[in-house]
């Protein structure tokens, strides 16, 4: 028997703001298979977009930009709040604070880069030495 595979990535931060449009992190693949996370404050709610996976190996479904929205709680208050985003094969899960959010994908490739290519990770904003993404990003600063 051969040694178990498993792939999970994990991230966890904790945060406050009183804006109601802000990005909070971005970074991205290099553009090599156009993948992404960015996590942004949309209307004072939490919103996660990102595409994942391998073109060459999803030749026959369109890699669609995935998103997931915490409705239910409001970051704009001031306060702090705990964000975690878990990764694990098709499974994405994200908490903010108390509330759980559950995301199947439905692709078979989940490879977002390597350390050549990859972006750096952005926090808070993005530089304006980035012309590529500050355009894109310009509103989402936070305070």
């Amino acid at each position: 028997m051969g040694p178990v595979l498993t792939f999970e990535n994990q991230l966890s931060f904790e945060f406050r703001t009183k804006s109601s449009a802000s990005l909070l992190l971005y970074t991205d693949d290099g553009g090599v298979q156009g993948n992404f996370y960015t996590l942004t404050i949309v209307d004072g709610k939490l919103q996660l977009d990102f595409r994942l996976g391998d073109s060459n190996q999803d030749v026959l479904m369109e890699r669609p930009v995935h998103s997931i929205r915490v409705e239910q709680v409001r970051v704009d208050d001031g306060k702090w709040h705990k964000f975690v985003l878990f990764q694990a094969w098709e499974n994405v899960k994200i908490q903010l604070d108390n509330t759980v959010l559950f995301k199947i994908l439905t692709q078979r490739s989940f490879v977002f880069g390597n350390l050549r290519t990859n972006s750096d990770v952005f926090v808070g904003g993005l530089p304006t030495v980035c012309p590529r993404l500050s355009n894109k990003f310009a509103y989402f600063f936070i305070f």
